[in-house]
């Protein structure tokens, strides 16, 4: 979280700590940022270029196995 979790700060006491943040960077898909942001939590964008992916590589990233008639027609 980057944000300290002060909801939990009594059970945390218990245990001798203090609510802290955490140094993260949330990525999200570009097109998503302004739902995040309405709910004041900072984001940054991420994207891939379709030419930046083979056809095997996309098919790694969305789990299609690569010489299926679906996925041929894809």
């Amino acid at each position: 979280m980057r944000n300290p979790n002060i909801s939990e700060a009594v059970r945390l006491k218990n245990w001798e700590l203090t609510p802290s943040g955490l140094g993260i960077e949330v990525f999200v898909p570009a097109g998503k940022v302004d739902a995040y942001e309405k709910r004041n939590i900072g984001v940054k964008p991420f994207s891939i270029s379709i030419r930046e992916l083979s056809g095997s590589q996309w098919c790694r990233t969305s789990g299609l196995k690569r010489f299926l008639l679906l996925e041929f027609c894809l």
